[in-house]
């Protein structure tokens, strides 16, 4: 299953586009005045407006996590203790259908994600606006756009980092959604670092026991893999700098 050349080369024209102008928004950064900065902090509808749509995070990507619970509900198992958890991690073959959604649904997140630079970019946070955010922010979409579109039958595999990452994201704007009524909370704000580091390490593992399957494929299981060493060193660089910081609450 693959798309047609055209929409290929639309598709990846429009992401090298987006990716391009979401550079050029966090460049824009130092030119925003601390002025205008200072009034968009302070206007109500602003307020309003990102807490709306750390709501909004939250339940698109609880959908996301919802549609691929339902599809391993409805995926066959000879009843092992192996077939559950091949079953549970998205290891069983079963049809492409509801992964392809789930995979569709989580690539549009990744460019929903993009909102929250947006919001640091006019708040002029440049604390916020980190080499880790940013990296991170950009580089997500385009690899697993590559996979999605040429490796379809790879999202079968891979079906298990759409459900956690999304799982991780509904904690996260929920802990951006709670923070500013209980700012206490932030001294937790590391356990959510140190699930993120968790989850990346749970898909190696995945994609390891990957290499079994019928549908296992070397180029997909590269940009794969190469996506998550990056974020894992580029989280586990971020996590050793910050469980420094006197205070924080940590489990390792």
């Amino acid at each position: 299953m693959t798309a047609e050349p055209i929409t290929i080369y639309n598709s990846l024209y429009l992401t090298a586009v987006l990716s391009v102008a979401y550079m050029s928004l966090v460049a824009s950064e130092p030119y925003i005045p601390h002025a205008f900065s200072d009034r968009i902090r302070g206007l109500g509808i602003f307020q309003y407006t990102v807490k709306a749509y750390n709501v909004f995070q939250i339940g698109f990507n609880a959908y996301i996590v919802l549609v691929i619970l339902r599809g391993y509900a409805g995926t066959p198992s000879d009843g092992t203790v192996v077939g559950e958890m091949e079953r549970w991690t998205g290891l069983s073959q079963t049809e492409l259908t509801w992964q392809l959604h789930a995979a569709q649904l989580y690539l549009i997140a990744k460019y929903l994600d993009w909102v929250d630079t947006l919001i640091i970019v006019l708040k002029k946070s440049r604390r916020q606006l980190s080499w880790l955010h940013c990296t991170h922010h950009v580089i997500m979409p385009l690899p697993f756009y590559v996979v999605f579109v040429y490796f379809p039958k790879v999202m079968i595999l891979y079906t298990f980092i759409t459900a956690m990452n999304s799982l991780v994201h509904v904690m996260m704007y929920g802990y951006y959604l709670v923070n500013p009524l209980y700012p206490r909370i932030a001294k937790y704000k590391l356990l959510l670092t140190e699930f993120q580091l968790l989850q990346f390490w749970s898909c190696v593992v995945v994609a390891l026991w990957s290499m079994t399957k019928p549908d296992f494929h070397w180029f997909g299981w590269f940009v794969y893999m190469a996506l998550a060493g990056l974020m894992i060193h580029m989280f586990g660089t971020f996590y050793r700098k910050e469980k420094k910081t006197p205070g924080l609450v940590t489990l390792f």
